[in-house]
């Protein structure tokens, strides 16, 4: 999966059904994150009041975590 995770409102539960219908010994990939540089610079520089370094994950558009 690519840009998909930070769509889903319920991540854990996202992550369980996938693992429910992986064959065993199968991979998920999902490239996603919060940690980011624009994201660290924005931060850093006071233009984004969440912190890009809290596990929790954090709306920032609707729909989009």
């Amino acid at each position: 999966m690519v840009r998909v995770m930070h769509h889903m409102a319920n991540v854990p539960g996202a992550l369980r059904q996938i693992r429910r219908v992986l064959n065993p010994g199968g991979v998920c990939c999902s490239v996603c994150s919060k940690h980011h540089w624009k994201s660290i610079l924005r931060y850093a520089i006071r233009h984004q009041s969440w912190s890009p370094y809290r596990p929790e994950p954090v709306e920032f558009r609707r729909l989009e975590f």
